[in-house]
């Protein structure tokens, strides 16, 4: 692997590990440490609330709802089935709330019917109902099939403008939230390490090339040596060679003829 690629590679995976940090950090502040999501709008003129069932069993936690009149009056709460709402209230005119939006906590609303609102307090079908002043709140626990909850004004009065909330909370999602800021640390710190490590090491050392000390630690030597008195030549332990080119002065002289 080449050095551009190899650095390559480590900025790519800090880059991914610093994105899913932040992403892990931004999920921990807006769940919270109860792991709650929470979406809220207010509706006016409702003559009646109403919020499907592909808001309420969305997710398999259950779904906390909670509505507060603007006016502080009466108004009523009821729970049941899908089907069986939709046969209490016919064509009565009202609101639905029919989607939530994440991460912006909004809802998403529509208007329907053309008739009066009927008693629909006095029916049998509600699995849960209950009647307060000023606001209710009721928890719907996942399981029991589409269900339809529906807020009305006792006696088939029209509603006014009101507040609603509907909120679902799993600690689990916050645990999931410091994984994901944890994972995205190690990624980034690792990473980071490993460039600042590479570039921070000093370069090799090209095949082939050889530094000036090291060309002259090996230069041989060719200079002769002068032998020492005695006979030795400079480093040589050995036993001293005692001759010389000196002509032996008893030989006969060679004359040329």
């Amino acid at each position: 692997m080449t050095t551009a690629t190899r650095r390559a590679l480590g900025l790519s995976v800090a880059v991914v590990g610093a994105v899913l940090a932040i992403l892990g950090l931004w999920l921990c502040v807006t769940l919270g440490p109860s792991g709650g999501a929470t979406f809220g709008s207010r509706e006016t003129q409702t003559g009646a609330l109403t919020i499907e069932p592909k808001v309420l069993n969305a997710l398999d936690v259950p779904a906390e709802v909670t509505v507060s009149r603007k006016d502080g009056g009466p108004l009523w709460v009821g729970l049941a089935g899908a089907s069986d709402a939709s046969a209490v209230l016919r064509d009565a005119r009202r609101t639905t709330v029919t989607g939530v939006s994440w991460p912006s906590g909004s809802m998403t609303s529509a208007r329907s019917g053309s008739t009066a609102m009927p008693d629909v307090t006095t029916a049998d079908v509600w699995r849960v109902s209950q009647q307060e002043r000023g606001s209710a709140s009721v928890v719907v626990a996942q399981g029991q099939g589409p269900e339809t909850l529906v807020v009305a004004a006792p006696g088939g009065a029209p509603l006014p403008d009101v507040d609603v909330t509907v909120a679902w909370h799993h600690k689990t999602w916050f645990f999931l939230s410091l994984l994901l800021l944890l994972v995205g640390v190690l990624l980034a710190a690792g990473a980071g390490f490993f460039l600042w490590q590479d570039l921070t090491a000093a370069p090799a050392p090209q095949a082939g090339a050889t530094s000036r000390g090291s060309r002259h630690q090996h230069r041989p030597n060719l200079l002769p040596r002068r032998p020492r008195r005695g006979g030795s030549t400079d480093g040589d332990d050995g036993p001293a060679d005692t001759t010389t080119d000196r002509t032996d002065p008893s030989a006969p002289e060679e004359v040329d003829a």
